[in-house]
């Protein structure tokens, strides 16, 4: 320990301290700044995330929307087509010959219950 407390009174020994304290100074401040940049970058990316997520959400809420609209139309569809099955088959019901005989009138009301796309 004396021999570095001499060295370090004599003009080189005040020297190299002088340049390992800026050494160590410098190497701090670049590690200090990496990390910084590295927290930045990690925040840059959390908000492009939530950005992404919030913008789902958003996609998601009207395709819900939409699907709840179609859910109804076809609920309603399902019970028109079921009133107009009823009556078809009352119809037929009512008939006087028991043999099935249909005509076009017959094959237009079928057609009209299930409509090629």
């Amino acid at each position: 320990m004396s021999m570095a407390l001499a060295f370090l009174s004599t003009g080189l020994g005040r020297a190299v301290a002088a340049i390992g304290i800026v050494i160590a100074a410098y190497f701090y401040g670049y590690s200090s700044g990496r990390h910084e940049q590295a927290r930045l970058d990690n925040v840059a990316a959390l908000k492009a995330e939530l950005a992404t997520t919030k913008t789902d959400l958003a996609i998601a809420s009207a395709l819900a929307g939409i699907a709840e609209d179609e859910t109804r139309a076809a609920e309603r569809a399902v019970a028109e087509n079921r009133d107009r099955i009823d009556d078809y088959q009352k119809a037929l019901a009512a008939r006087p010959d028991a043999r099935c005989a249909l005509d076009a009138d017959d094959v237009r009301r079928l057609r009209a219950l299930n409509p090629a796309p």
